[in-house]
């Protein structure tokens, strides 16, 4: 797989700015230049290439005029084993000089055509017709937040009988304890069963009788 440089106008010239001046205003001159250069990305990747369009990659972090940006351009004019320079809106002063230093440094170049160029046929015009996409998984999810944006919310079903919630008296610090002892010295002691036989004792009467005597 061939290393490719891509080679297309990035910031609108002048004699742009003049030529379609009251149809594209510069911002729009500089999107359409985007917009062909990711058609240039396109068009190299389906020829079974590895593009490289340094204009798009580093003027996402600085400004084109930085030298840092033309340094790295020419370094990969070095690696490149192609320099592709698209043609279609004309050739600008910065392809010339790409073009001088491919070949100033013995690298292959090519001038190619993607848009529909005949007699008659602006270029503008079609590119005005593309939007500027920017990451396609970007797009992706910003699509479905959307979406979920514009769903309507779950109908809540109505409630069934509701039991109103009642909180516990409080109780006081002793948990009652102290009360229940007051209340059982003053009732009256319950015999039970086990209680009478531990109570009771067998004798016999002072007329013979025999039975369980109770004490009191």
């Amino acid at each position: 797989m061939r290393i490719v440089c891509i080679e297309s106008p990035f910031r609108p010239s002048e004699d742009d700015i003049a030529t379609y001046a009251g149809r594209y205003s510069p911002a729009e001159l500089l999107r359409q230049n985007l917009v062909y250069a990711h058609l240039a990305l396109v068009d190299s990747l389906n020829l079974g290439e590895a593009p490289l369009a340094a204009h798009l990659l580093y003027t996402q972090v600085t400004e084109q005029r930085d030298i840092r940006v033309t340094a790295a351009g020419i370094e990969l004019h070095h690696r490149a084993d192609l320099v592709a320079l698209y043609v279609d809106l004309g050739m600008s002063s910065g392809r010339k000089l790409a073009g001088d230093n491919a070949r100033l440094i013995n690298t292959e170049q090519t001038c190619r055509s993607i848009l529909d160029v005949r007699k008659g046929s602006d270029p503008r015009e079609q590119l005005a017709r593309y939007t500027l996409g920017t990451f396609p998984c970007f797009e992706e999810l910003r699509r479905n937040e959307t979406a979920d944006e514009r769903e309507p919310p779950p109908r809540l079903k109505a409630p069934g009988r509701v039991i109103p919630f009642r909180r516990p008296p409080a109780r006081s610090a002793d948990c009652g304890c102290a009360g229940r002892a007051r209340n059982a010295k003053s009732r009256p002691r319950r015999v039970t069963p086990s209680s009478w036989r531990n109570m009771a004792k067998f004798k016999v009467g002072p007329n013979g009788e025999r039975g369980w005597h109770v004490s009191a």
